[in-house]
């Protein structure tokens, strides 16, 4: 496939696919996807109805096409559905409200998607996880609200997992950023960060992902409600983590390593050949400086998008060197690894 083609030739890093069920023929198609291309995690969009995915390329489905998927899922031992939560019925109303009330920024945007859009949805896929027998993996989880949801679908025996992400844990929606830092969910309060610290720690969520967006800085202009959605995050996961995390907040570094590299591992079907240090297994290695401070400035980080949300922070705790089968990709946060050495993993 031309994709795969693609990514062999580019990719300095071992990669996998991840697919996006939207139309019928799709369902048929998952069990090929499965057998044949080894794809084991599909992202289903609970906020994209009616015309809501259009900007992706992503059709509208509905709650019938959604619980047809978690069936279709479930028949597959080790497959995950991965879902985005948020209920954009209630959001296009309280928009359109606030639109027509003249309002504007970072708090705006928040209010038009508070925490209920996405507890209620985590609260329905739980139920459909615990119907169906689907594994189901909560994305980008933005709220308190959103957690006690995924911890009540686990008990009542929902195989439920759920992920959060750097800005969620490093800003919020009275942030001077404006909107730069608008994301999709918005950001929350400062009692939310504190909620999804606490899950970190304590257990109750799994990984830290990105919901890495590198749109440039032009695509972030215009008014509250034009302006894009997303921000880059990818490069400042294991920062954010070091710095706040482990520094300040007492987590230790065996449960960091659990987060970004062991769990993810295992709930995305590379465990042993990745997430772990044994024969046999692949070494993946990120070495980091624990002393090592650095002001963040979006120039050294070497993405598409011409701006980071940390611009001219000072972090404690940085990655000096990664490696990718036992080869160093990147050294000093410069890439030094071959296009081409990523191989496609099979899960």
């Amino acid at each position: 496939m031309h994709a795969r083609a693609e990514a062999d030739a580019r990719a300095c890093i071992d990669y996998g696919f991840h697919f996006c069920p939207s139309i019928e023929a799709h369902l048929d198609e998952l069990d090929t996807w499965v057998k044949e291309l080894g794809v084991s995690s599909f992202k289903f969009y609970m906020n994209v109805r009616g015309s809501e995915g259009a900007y992706l390329g992503v059709t509208g489905a509905d709650d019938g096409y959604f619980w047809e998927l978690c069936q279709r899922v479930a028949r597959h031992e080790r497959a995950l559905l991965c879902v985005h939560t948020e209920n954009i019925e209630i959001a296009w109303r309280l928009q359109a409200r606030l639109e027509a009330e003249g309002r504007e920024g970072l708090v705006a945007v928040g209010a038009a998607r508070p925490p209920i859009t996405e507890a209620e949805n985590v609260h329905r896929a739980g139920f459909f996880s615990r119907e169906s027998g689907c594994p189901v993996y909560i994305v980008h989880m933005s709220s308190a609200a959103a957690l006690r949801e995924v911890k009540l679908a686990r008990g009542q025996g929902a195989r439920m997992h759920a992920e959060t992400c750097p800005q969620y844990l490093a800003h919020t929606e009275d942030s001077p950023l404006g909107l730069l830092a608008k994301s999709n969910p918005p950001l929350r309060t400062w009692a939310d960060v504190d909620a999804l610290w606490a899950g970190l720690i304590d257990g109750s969520i799994d990984t830290v992902g990105s919901d890495h967006v590198p749109r440039p800085r032009s695509a972030k202009t215009g008014t509250t409600w034009k302006a894009s959605r997303g921000t880059p995050t990818l490069s400042m996961i294991v920062p954010v983590l070091l710095d706040e995390g482990v520094r300040r907040r007492g987590m230790s570094l065996t449960r960091m390593a659990e987060l970004t590299s062991a769990t993810p591992a295992r709930l995305f079907n590379l465990y042993p050949r990745k997430g772990t240090i044994q024969v046999g297994s692949d070494a993946d290695l990120t070495i980091v400086d624990l002393d090592l401070e650095r002001e963040v400035r979006w120039q050294d980080l070497q993405s598409y998008a011409d701006y980071t949300l940390w611009e001219g922070r000072r972090l404690r705790g940085w990655p000096v060197a990664t490696i990718s089968r036992g080869r160093v990709i990147a050294r000093d946060g410069q890439l030094v690894g071959d296009a081409g050495h990523g191989r496609y993993l099979a899960r």
